[in-house]
């Protein structure tokens, strides 16, 4: 069965995704408390470092017969994102305000990025500890497909993204593996 995508960018959303992703995190940023939300992200976060770590590294920079992203392109997309999002929610909660700081800048290694990744999660962890659920949720800000989020649905968004793009890069990587042995 086909399916119509919608493109974003570099990105190739399904038809309907959106859709069920909104649903998600509006339902589980309601049903659970903020301990519960970080330590679902804590665990995609794992998953996510994980896979890129387990990333030989003659692999990181290849890219398959049809082009596309290398599974270094992944790994330091999904930081990028995260750790804008992390640092807009950090904020949040520290502040009571959006930043108004540009997102950390990504380095090119792996080892750099999981690092960087990892260190965001801990900054909000700390945070979430110190003012958990006493932070507003009327500060909201636009998601580029899903609309306005508070801090909470947002946090939601990073924990899919982690999972999002450790399956995308297993996946990469396993394609390249595939060629390699289809090569022989």
């Amino acid at each position: 069965m086909a399916f119509e995508e919608q493109k974003t960018d570099e990105l190739v959303i399904p038809e309907g995704a959106t859709e069920v992703i909104l649903s998600y995190v509006r339902k589980k940023a309601v049903d659970w408390d903020a301990k519960k939300i970080m330590s679902r992200v804590r665990d995609a976060a794992q998953i996510y470092e994980t896979v890129a770590a387990s990333i030989p590294v003659y692999d990181l920079e290849r890219h398959g017969s049809e082009g596309g992203w290398s599974p270094l392109d992944c790994i330091r997309h999904a930081a990028e994102v995260n750790t804008g999002t992390i640092s807009r929610v950090t904020a949040v909660l520290n502040s009571g305000a959006l930043p108004t700081d540009p997102s950390p800048v990504v380095p090119a290694e792996r080892d750099d990025v999981v690092l960087m990744h990892q260190n965001a999660i801990l900054q909000l962890s700390k945070a979430l500890d110190v003012k958990g659920e006493s932070t507003e949720l009327e500060i909201s800000w636009e998601h580029p497909f899903l609309g306005n989020l508070n801090w909470k649905e947002w946090l939601l968004t990073v924990r899919v993204h982690c999972l999002d793009h450790a399956q995308q890069t297993q996946d990469i990587h396993s394609a390249l593996s595939e060629s390699d042995t289809g090569a022989s």
